[in-house]
């Protein structure tokens, strides 16, 4: 399989963020959702279903919010997806509900409080955390050194018209003390079939990895695990990427130029294996490159370039290098957000990135050699 060599651009509004994946018109065709900092808005770009997609409409997140991170997820078991955005500047988070009608988002029907101080929040995070069958949210504190509150667990409840701060102990009593919170990923890191356990990664060069966590009653002691990695880690994700059944991680360092692989070895344990990438990775995600049922990786660069790691069953990486040339002024700011899904429907996982210094999305489709 190859890269499509040429790639769709779609314009973004300004300082573009974040970009997410999701069927929000109902059609069985996956659209995009992406976050305009610059602009105080999202935009929402609807799939055609052959690897295209249509102009963007745009919607309002308020004066001087600067929108960031963003998750989709059904909220309020209305089964329209739901978007949920970290505002910056407010320091809050904002719901924006599914509307059947003209298939578009309501303007804020809710938004709330971190409870706590944080800056450049670009990621948030959704899973069904205490099994009660609705999507609840996690986001990462960027500045939990000023606060001392590394995250924000939030329950969701009145199927999505009220989230509830459940942090507790567990966000304070020193578990992640002294770091930055760049990212967090949510999965099954206990092995007991429930995916709502927490790993997450920052400035001192650790993972936690925090699971059996009683969300009913926060200040039981959880199960934590530390795993040191390298050079301070910027994007964390979740995969299987061996031949066994436990939830591995992958992590990119742009600091020092490396992909780290960590594969589950026991609760809350990990191997480590490092890989150079090219200069100044900024994002990674799980994508099957060669349709051959073993994940792969694909990292993305600040210049655009995509390098391609792909899986063995023994959880070793072979690289393939593709690169990108977007022949755009990129006024200095970098590729960020990659995001795998199959957007022509073909079979096969695409990409899309977001690029702030052009004010776009990049779509890049996935064809056989003979295309």
């Amino acid at each position: 399989m190859s890269l499509k060599n040429q790639f769709q651009t779609y314009p973004t509004g300004d300082n573009p963020k974040q970009v997410i994946t999701g069927d929000f018109n109902k059609d069985c065709i996956l659209d995009l959702a992406v976050t305009n900092c610059g602009s105080d808005s999202f935009s929402v770009m609807l799939g055609s279903g052959n690897g295209t997609f249509r102009t963007q409409k745009i919607y309002s997140t308020g004066n001087r919010t600067c929108p960031a991170g963003i998750a989709t997820a059904d909220f309020n078991n209305d089964t329209f997806l739901d978007l949920a955005i970290t505002l910056w500047t407010v320091n809050q988070i904002a719901i924006f509900f599914g509307v059947p009608t003209n298939v578009s988002f309501s303007s804020v029907s809710y938004a709330f409080s971190y409870g706590f101080s944080a800056t450049k929040s670009t990621e948030i995070e959704t899973a069904d955390l205490d099994g009660d069958g609705s999507s609840d949210l996690v986001v990462p504190n960027q500045d939990s050194l000023t606060s001392r509150v590394p995250l924000g667990i939030y329950l969701n409840r009145d199927n999505g018209q009220r989230f509830d701060s459940v942090c507790g102990t567990l966000c304070v009593d020193g578990m992640v003390n002294e770091i930055f919170i760049i990212s967090v990923v949510i999965g099954d890191f206990d092995d007991d079939g429930k995916y709502n356990d927490l790993s997450l990664c920052g400035s001192n060069n650790q993972v936690v990895t925090i699971s059996s966590i009683n969300y009913t009653h926060i200040g039981y002691d959880p199960q934590v695990a530390y795993n040191t990695v390298f050079a301070n880690p910027l994007s964390l994700i979740k995969g299987k990427f061996n031949d066994d059944n436990f939830d591995d991680l992958a992590l990119v360092s742009p600091e020092s130029d490396t992909l780290q692989i960590l594969l589950a070895v026991k609760i809350g344990k990990f191997s480590q294996q490092i890989y150079l990438t090219n200069t100044h990775a900024t994002s990674v995600a799980r994508i099957n490159f060669n349709n051959d049922s073993i994940d792969d990786l694909v990292v993305l660069h600040c210049n655009g370039t995509v390098a391609v790691f792909l899986g063995t069953k023994l959880g070793l990486f072979d690289q393939t290098d593709i690169l990108f040339g977007t022949n755009e002024e990129s006024n200095g700011q970098c590729a960020q957000s990659i995001k795998v899904n199959d957007f022509n429907r073909d079979g096969r996982d695409d990409l899309v990135f977001v690029d702030p210094g052009t004010n776009t999305v990049r779509v890049r489709l996935n064809l056989p050699c003979t295309e």
